[in-house]
């Protein structure tokens, strides 16, 4: 039983570190589409400011 009590609470431990991680995933995919957004945004002004000449 008590082999039976330790794979359960290793399963726990495994379930909490993998919420984490997949915390921390969408954390940097967030911050990732907000870079390149600000950088097409950004591009997208470059191009403005040239042709407006």
């Amino acid at each position: 039983m008590d082999e039976a009590a330790d794979a359960r609470e290793k399963l726990a431990q495994t379930g909490k570190k993998l919420t984490k991680v997949q915390q921390h995933n969408a954390t940097l995919s967030d911050n990732a589409q907000r870079r390149m957004a600000g950088q097409q945004l950004q591009q997208g002004q470059v191009v403005e400011f040239l042709f407006k000449k």
